[in-house]
């Protein structure tokens, strides 16, 4: 069974592959993502990621449904059969079965913590997805990512509710250089603010719930290409950075951000937001005189802003 649980019976695997190689190269990419990192994922973000790589998704995906490959679920995320997926795990662990350092994407705790304190970076390594609850405590050295240059998909999250979720210690930050993300999630942060090494151009989503960030950045970052912020639970947030960049930003979380004191009116660039959650940011005395700008909200939610003393007009569309 903890055979089974890594590696998929031969014959089974031998039998499925078949219609793995009849996709062309893009569909397989793109197929291995989903059985690696995507699976479950809503639709919206899987083809927010997809395209920000360069892929046709629209096309790439409906190949795949046609194929029975992937299916949407009733509630559109992403779907693959358990066994679909064990077998495109299996064709990357067979990409370079004795050095782990050496395979396109990683997603078992324990392959990843071989890779992280064995020091087998590379940069074949396209895509991490690490559940921090799994593992033992880590403190990382700054040097663990260097030359994983290629990296799309960088996630640490916890499966148990949060449980542990500092064991993957960075006391110093990391030294890499991160030009081709993606996707960024980086559950509990212990970091003050994001690494001015993680070039944000390309990000499509960045996630750092619970985290020990104060602030973002400084200054104007390029961020064209941002559809998400999620920075939920961050009670040591103090405030809200320059969004002037994100002009494609639709979605901005920052629940629970309990010592968040004020938001900038760089907000005003914001006309693809459509969603704004304040709930329980209990510093918040006002709000900038800006959402006649937000022309595509939708959701504002402000609950228990109990604080508040100054809120400008906003217009019903």
């Amino acid at each position: 069974m903890k055979k089974l649980e890594r590696i998929l019976h031969e014959d089974i695997y031998e039998v499925l592959k078949i219609s793995y190689d009849g996709l062309n190269d893009n569909q397989q990419r793109i197929f291995l993502d989903i059985a690696c990192f995507l699976k479950g994922k809503g639709i919206d973000l899987v083809k927010q990621f997809l395209n920000a790589c360069g892929f046709f998704t629209e096309v790439e995906i409906s190949g795949l449904v046609d194929k029975s490959l992937i299916a949407i679920s009733k509630y559109n995320t992403i779907n693959m059969h358990d066994l679909l997926q064990a077998m495109g795990r299996e064709i990357v662990r067979q990409q370079s079965i004795e050095d782990l350092g050496q395979q396109s994407r990683l997603w078992h705790h324990e392959d990843i913590y071989h890779v992280l304190t064995k020091n087998l970076r590379s940069k074949a390594i396209q895509g991490i997805s690490f559940d921090m609850s799994r593992t033992e405590y880590i403190d990382l050295n700054p040097c663990a990512f260097a030359n994983m240059r290629n990296v799309r998909y960088l996630e640490f999250y916890c499966s148990n509710d949060g449980e542990n979720k500092n064991k993957v210690h960075i006391s110093k930050g990391l030294d890499s250089v991160f030009n081709e993300l993606r996707y960024l999630h980086r559950y509990g942060c212990p970091l003050k603010s994001l690494q001015s090494n993680v070039n944000p151009e390309h990000l499509v989503k960045l996630r750092m719930r619970d985290s020990n960030v104060e602030q973002l950045w400084n200054g104007v970052m390029n961020l064209v290409n941002l559809k998400e912020i999620d920075l939920a639970g961050s009670k040591h947030l103090i405030s809200c950075p320059d969004l002037s960049g994100a002009c494609n930003l639709e979605r901005l979380n920052l629940l629970h951000c309990s010592c968040l004191s004020e938001i900038s009116s760089s907000l005003q660039y914001l006309s693809k937001l459509d969603k704004f959650l304040l709930l329980h940011c209990k510093s918040l005395r006002g709000l900038p005189d800006c959402f006649a700008g937000l022309k595509s909200l939708k959701y504002l939610n402000m609950f228990g802003c109990s604080n508040l003393k100054m809120l400008p007009d906003i217009s019903c569309y």
